[in-house]
């Protein structure tokens, strides 16, 4: 890219996630991991990997999903993203950000202003200071992202 670029690395030695996706990557287009027809779990970069695990957790309900990697959110994909609403009942939106501004109320829009009904679940960070010291999975479990909850809510 010959424009300005923001790209969030982890470092702790995180698995590769998308070797095995359906879709090429692609800046700018949302890229299927898995596809289904069921619930529709989409995420980016690190947490993408609580996708995966709705994912077996879901699975073991009998549940065929898609996950979905929405690595570019400027430019929004929202044609692909559009489809991938009109496609599913349930979407679960998974991200390590605040409410404003992230994937999720994006999501929450294109449903709105295109007339889609969709069951929308959206799991984010706090906008608040949240007086802990943890590890990783212990700080996002004090936002609300919490797989056994997740789970409850959801299934």
């Amino acid at each position: 890219s010959k424009s300005p670029t923001y790209m969030r690395l982890g470092k702790a030695g995180e698995p590769n996630l998308t070797e095995n996706a359906v879709d090429k990557f692609e800046i700018g287009k949302i890229r299927y991991v898995k596809k289904g027809k069921d619930y529709g779990l989409i995420s980016y970069g690190t947490i993408l990997n609580y996708c995966f695990r709705l994912d077996d957790i879901l699975a073991n309900k009998g549940f065929k999903n898609s996950i979905v990697s929405c690595h570019t959110l400027k430019p929004l994909d929202q044609k692909n993203l559009i489809k991938f609403l009109k496609n599913h009942k349930k979407i679960v939106c998974v991200e390590e950000h605040v409410k404003a501004g992230g994937l999720g109320e994006k999501l929450k829009a294109l449903a709105f202003d295109n007339n889609i009904n969709v069951k929308f679940y959206h799991y984010h960070l706090q906008d608040d200071f949240i007086h802990f010291y943890g590890s990783y999975s212990d700080l996002l479990i004090k936002h609300g992202i919490d797989l056994k909850k997740i789970e409850r809510e959801i299934a």
